[in-house]
């Protein structure tokens, strides 16, 4: 059997409550993803190290969980750009907001010692907000109870 590097690389990140767990994939410096509305996507950062979101429409608002781990800089002339950075070499894990118009994106920044998403563009968008914890019933609205046939 022959390995690889990539046999014997085991890379960790830091969840929000402080515990390691193993990245499964390694992300790319520089990416491009359809995002899953419904879904919070993960950004790895390494600190002294920018990072650019860029969305498929105008950003109208961008808000970190923890402002004191994550710094949000001018969108300069790019209105569909954010550019953050860690606010310090102690920045913990927090989440992203960032709204185009009715659109909401999250994302997790997660402060990595050796992973970093320097670019990431969302491409396209789909899905949305699941909804959990009710009853659904579904109701025929077309029924024909009472028309003549």
């Amino acid at each position: 059997m022959k390995l690889t590097l990539l046999n014997l690389l085991f890379i960790f990140g830091i969840t929000p409550n402080g515990n390691c767990v193993e990245i499964k994939h390694v992300p790319l410096r520089i990416s491009a993803t359809l995002m899953d509305l419904g879904q919070v996507k993960p950004i790895y950062m390494v600190g002294n190290f920018g990072t650019v979101i860029r969305l498929p429409g105008n950003i109208t608002d961008a808000f970190p969980g923890d402002p004191d781990s994550v710094l949000i800089h001018k969108q300069g002339n790019q209105s569909n750009e954010v550019r953050i950075s860690l606010a310090n070499g102690h920045a913990t894990a927090t989440n992203l907001f960032v709204w185009t118009g009715t659109k909401k994106y999250i994302f997790d920044i997660v402060p990595s010692k050796s992973i970093h998403q320097d670019s990431v563009e969302v491409s396209g968008d789909f899905g949305g907000a699941q909804f959990t914890g009710q009853a659904l019933k579904l109701m025929d609205s077309s029924s024909q109870t009472g028309a003549k046939k």
